[in-house]
Order: structure tokens, then sequence, then C-alpha cells
């Protein structure tokens, strides 16, 4: 593929998200279900660095394994009806803002790293408590924006 070709299939935009690790999609899955949490598919379970409706095609150089962790800070609505938990990941960060720096755009008013848990619903009756153990991520995937 050549450079030229990246950047007609990036034409909308650029996505990129750390996946979960299958161990941690497991233990998180295991764990909402015993709080009674409905939950996405759990190999759908990531954290995403980048949406950017300026075209990055060049992040797909960075994208493949990584070993990335976070811990769970709190649980939050987002957008119509969404239901997230919002972890702590300084490398999602510092992944976030090294696309910015290379042009990309980003449509919230800041970056909150997040694990999004049902993308269908905002939940009622969340539980005070968090998972209380380490999730890890152990892919970078990056891919256009498709409409």
């Amino acid at each position: 593929m050549t450079i030229k070709d990246l950047e007609q299939t990036h034409q909308d935009g650029t996505y990129a998200a750390l996946y979960m690790s299958k161990t941690s999609q497991d233990r998180l899955a295991a764990w909402l279900d015993e709080q009674g949490i409905e939950h996405d598919d759990p190999a759908e379970f990531h954290c995403t660095v980048l949406y950017s409706r300026t075209p990055m095609p060049q992040a797909e150089a960075v994208a493949g394994p990584v070993s990335v962790t976070a811990t769970a800070k709190d649980w939050e609505l987002l957008g119509d009806h969404a239901t997230v938990l919002l972890v702590q990941c300084a490398k999602a960060e510092q992944i976030h803002q090294l696309f910015l720096d290379q042009g990309a755009s980003h449509d919230w008013p800041s970056y909150i790293p997040h694990v999004t848990i049902n993308s269908e619903q905002h939940l009622e009756n969340l539980p005070e408590q968090k998972p209380n153990f380490t999730l890890t991520f152990d892919r970078l995937e990056v891919r256009p924006i498709q409409h």
C-alpha cells in the first residue's frame, strides 16, 4: 500500500484504540457480571486514543503489540447512550498527545481515558465500587473512520 492509498482510505479521519488483553477482558467481564452490570462483548473492551477527523494515516506506523496498564477511577455516562469506566492511564494520554502533536484533531474539550462498558445505554444504579485490579491493553489498532 502506498502513502497515497493510505491518504485515500483515511479521507474521513483516523481512529486508534488500545484493546484489552484477553485476560483483562475475561476478568473485567466476570467482575461486571458479578455486579449485575450489563456490558458489551468483552472482545470490544478498548480505550480510544484517537478519533481525528483530520486524516492521520501515518498513525498506522505505530499500530501493533503494546503493553499498557490502567486502573479504574469512576463511572460516567457519555454522549447520548454510553456508560463508561473512567481509567487512569498515563500511556493512553501520552499516545493521544503524540497524535495531537502530529496534527490530529479531536472533537471533545479534553481527552478522558475510558473503557466503554455499555455502548447502547446509560446504566442506572452503578455500584460505588470499581474494579480494583489492573487492566492490561496488549495492542494498538489504527484504522480509517468510516461513515
